[in-house]
């Protein structure tokens, strides 16, 4: 896209005044005028994110995410755990794996359940 084709500016908030200068120097966007836009630097390897109100952003962490996602899904198929030696085993409905976390051994099992029921 080049400046010549960006929306009339006239109608432009500020956000997407910025959003559009920076499509028309080749970067990608994804987001809402309300919420932000995020965009990814490869050369850098960081993700920027441009917004008019930093409350509406949540940082989630890999690890709180897959902690409170895995163990919603797991108790829901009624998972048990159980710590043998300095592993973490979590059973879904006979899938027993092995984790150094609850959450990985829920992930994997959840994994194999889910690839179990899905070719059935």
């Amino acid at each position: 896209m080049n400046i010549k084709n960006c929306p009339d500016p006239e109608y432009l908030s500020g956000i997407e005044l910025i959003k559009e200068i920076g499509e028309a120097q080749g970067t990608k966007y994804i987001g809402s005028p309300t919420a932000g836009y995020a965009s990814f630097d490869e050369e850098s390897d960081q993700l920027f994110v441009l917004t008019e109100d930093e409350h509406r952003i949540k940082f989630l962490s890999l690890d709180n995410l897959l902690f409170e996602a895995s163990m919603k899904v797991a108790k829901q198929l009624g998972a048990s755990f159980t710590i043998y030696r300095n592993q973490v085993i979590c059973n879904i409905q006979g899938i027993s794996k092995a984790g150094e976390t609850y959450s990985e051994a829920a992930l994997r099992a959840l994994l194999v359940h889910h690839r179990n029921n899905s070719t059935s």
